[in-house]
């Protein structure tokens, strides 16, 4: 967490978990309460006194998901800690197409990378969500699951860092140790309007029964959309999924490989 970042801004999620038997069996059930400074947690009794057995510091994506999974267990209490502000009622941040109004001082931790040599020196925006969600929060709702080359040198890198061995890694990081998780938390369902997205995805690639749930664009490819690919279609270098040519159409830019164009 970057030092600049004052306590009291933080922003605290406190999720306190209960049981309630129902006949015979037991339905565990989870209450939670945000608090919008630190102030107003320490001043709070109805939380109770009882330590926490996990805090957790970030509310982005990965922070919320695990604070997700532990809040199942009904014998634990779990303490999520944001440094940005609530998600809540900001319509910038609820429709997806109001992303570029988004008050990137207030939501934004303002990024940048370093000076690109193949872009003239220039440095590029890299933003990343300061908000409960995090970059979900700011980042118009796309949803990819990124380069099967990244997950696979991150894997490298692990075990060159004499984390892991190499047979280790195999089966912990990287895209084939991963890819069983990709399609669990996935819920892949018709975009809103059910048009008909036939042949424009992979069936297999994706996953039915998951808690996140993922569909095709409402609007469906555009004529610029159907240009570009039937120039790709007609210079022979159409991009089978799978394929190893970068460019051209790819059905499925969520198989590992996302370079190409994608109706």
């Amino acid at each position: 967490m970057p030092s600049s970042v004052s306590l009291p801004r933080f922003r605290l999620l406190s999720l306190v978990l209960l049981v309630v038997g129902v006949l015979n069996s037991q339905i565990h059930t989870a209450t939670a309460k945000v608090y919008q400074s630190l102030e107003e947690f320490s001043s709070d009794s109805s939380k109770g006194s009882a330590p926490y057995d996990f805090v957790l510091v970030g509310g982005g994506v990965g922070g919320s998901v695990l604070a997700n999974r532990l809040s199942e267990n009904a014998r634990i209490r779990v303490l999520l800690v944001e440094a940005g502000p609530d998600n809540e009622g900001v319509l910038n941040l609820t429709v997806p197409g109001l992303f570029t109004q988004i008050d990137a001082s207030v939501f934004n931790w303002n990024y940048e990378t370093i000076p690109q040599v193949g872009l003239g020196n220039r440095t590029i925006v890299y933003s990343r969500g300061k908000v409960l969600g995090g970059s979900s929060s700011v980042n118009a709702m796309i949803y990819t699951r990124g380069s099967k080359d990244d997950y696979n040198s991150w894997g490298t890198a692990l075990v060159s860092s004499g984390g892991k061995t190499k047979d280790e890694n195999n089966g912990i990081w990287s895209w084939d140790a991963l890819w069983p998780w990709m399609k669990k938390h996935e819920r892949w369902r018709p975009p809103v309007g059910n048009r008909s997205i036939s042949g424009q995805f992979d069936p297999k690639f994706h996953g039915y029964e998951g808690n996140v749930g993922v569909c095709l664009s409402w609007g469906g490819p555009s004529a610029f959309d159907l240009r570009a690919m039937r120039a790709s279609e007609e210079n022979g270098v159409e991009l089978a999924t799978g394929g190893e040519f970068g460019r051209g159409l790819n059905l499925e830019p969520n198989d590992g490989n996302a370079l190409g164009l994608c109706k």
